[in-house]
């Protein structure tokens, strides 16, 4: 019979196969969790959790992109309509300028 010491895991031939598997350190499993979410679920062994994450943080990511996109697009529409309604709407007169309701 032999025994092989893993920190305080000991592994011998009579145990069960779950324990076998290294435990996972809470602090390794935060670290993973903090630089990619969903990665310290998978690797604490919750695949359906990390999937469900990773879904949501895809989601999230699109609506992010979306709403980016859509601050643009309102942004230059507002821009290039006032100028344009300044352009159309105010007339020279000299050194006045008036506005000409049509």
């Amino acid at each position: 019979m032999y025994i092989i010491c893993i920190g305080d895991l000991k592994i011998t031939p009579k145990r069960k196969q779950e324990e076998y598997n290294f435990r996972k350190s809470p602090v390794t499993v935060a670290l993973l969790a903090c630089i990619f979410p969903g990665v310290g679920q998978g690797y604490a062994g919750d695949l359906y959790r990390e999937l469900a994450l990773f879904a949501l943080l895809g989601f999230s990511l699109y609506l992010i992109v979306i709403g980016i996109i859509t601050f643009f697009a309102t942004l230059i529409f507002a821009v290039t309509d006032t100028y344009k309604m300044v352009k159309t709407k105010w007339k020279n007169k000299g050194d006045k300028r008036s506005f000409c309701i049509r």
